[in-house]
């Protein structure tokens, strides 16, 4: 992988959370939102932040320092240098950026055996330390489901996925540990490669169609409730704003409007 990875500053106290994002300067605002969510509510933790991109400058990470302005949190920049999906077809209507989280597992230092990655749109309402201890045994990722009924069946139907979950990716658990056993850069790309004309969703359905099959599905009432799940959970089972108060630790704002 090549990429350059820099340092905000010496902090070595241990690490509670390794949190990942990848993004372009077009989501800077909603990422500054999104951190200092973060922050507050998880004062007391350490947090290793890597900022995966291909052409963020100094003032975007100075943005992003003030955002955060907790000692408790470090900021690698990690400046992807290849490009990997130039020839992408996807990538007329995606951000390059948004299929690094692929690659997290190379990237990313060996002595890292799991991470969190975060879409920048989301905000977090309680602490994400119960999630991060998740117990990964050998599941690639853990992740939540938005898709229900016919939509899940009509995903995974074309990824060739039958009678399995269709992945949501905005929050994912990765465990790069067995990743990495499992996977190359090369297998990714392959991957990629062979696919291309099935990737409706781009990154999203390469992600169901790796990991698909070794994942944890986790709740997404709690860590990625969006506007299309609380309105299914409100209808079929009574779901209210109320109950998103007492539980919901993640909102994820994946349509037009963000934070």
């Amino acid at each position: 992988m090549k990429a350059e990875v820099n340092f905000t500053d010496n902090q070595t106290n241990p690490v509670n959370i390794n949190l990942l994002v990848t993004l372009d300067q077009n989501y800077i605002k909603p990422l500054t939102v999104m951190l200092k969510s973060y922050v507050a509510v998880h004062t007391d933790v350490i947090t290793e932040l890597y900022i995966a991109h291909a052409s963020l400058e100094e003032e975007h990470f100075s943005l992003i320092e003030k955002a955060i302005d907790n000692k408790n949190v470090r900021i690698h920049n990690i400046k992807i240098t290849e490009k990997y999906f130039s020839d992408t077809p996807v990538l007329e209507r995606l951000p390059e950026e948004s299929f690094y989280r692929l690659l997290a597992f190379d990237f990313l230092p060996e002595s890292i055996d799991r991470c969190l990655y975060l879409d920048p749109d989301i905000l977090i309402r309680k602490s994400l330390l119960p999630l991060y201890n998740t117990d990964m045994d050998e599941a690639y990722i853990a992740a939540a489901s938005h898709m229900h009924g016919f939509l899940n069946w009509f995903n995974t139907a074309r990824l060739g996925l039958i009678g399995e979950k269709y992945i949501n990716s905005g929050i994912i658990l990765m465990n790069l540990k067995a990743i990495r056993k499992d996977f190359t850069v090369e297998h990714i790309l392959k991957c990629l490669e062979e696919n291309t004309q099935r990737l409706i969703m781009g990154d999203q359905d390469l992600i169901n169609i790796l990991f698909g099959a070794h994942t944890i599905f986790i709740d997404e009432h709690i860590y990625n409730l969006d506007e299309r799940t609380y309105k299914y959970y409100k209808k079929k089972k009574g779901f209210t704003l109320a109950d998103a108060e007492e539980i919901t630790a993640i909102v994820h704002y994946n349509g037009k409007y963000k934070p």
